[in-house]
């Protein structure tokens, strides 16, 4: 078969954000080193806003949020509708701690939730 036959291949570019270090769990295959004694480095929603709208003038086309435990921080709901209303946003956690929680993301409009478990 003749791959040249089938064209360019159009990839969409994804941003995966990590919002912070701090997690509730301490997973053996955490790439981010993330844990329950990692001191807190968050991003900000400020710095997520900045790295949105770049990423949006330079074709990005999906954002994926991720930490440690994003949902320990108080401005990810925040960070998750900015994001969300630009471009597909998804958000990948271990803690969806009531039904606050789950109504705040559903109103997030996020394209895909993914939760994690030790």
């Amino acid at each position: 078969m003749d791959i040249s036959a089938c064209g360019p291949v159009d990839l969409a570019w994804k941003l995966w954000i990590y919002t912070n270090y701090d997690c509730n769990l301490k997973c053996s295959y955490c790439v981010a080193k993330s844990g329950p004694n990692v001191p807190r480095r968050a991003i900000g929603l400020a710095n997520v806003c900045r790295l949105v709208d770049e990423a949006v003038a330079l074709g990005f086309a999906h954002f994926f949020f991720t930490g440690g435990e994003p949902f320990l921080l108080n401005d990810i709901y925040d960070m998750l509708a900015y994001s969300s209303e630009r471009v597909a946003t998804m958000v990948q956690a271990s803690e969806i701690r009531d039904g606050m929680t789950v109504i705040a993301v559903l109103q997030a409009a996020l394209d895909r939730v993914s939760i994690a478990k030790e």
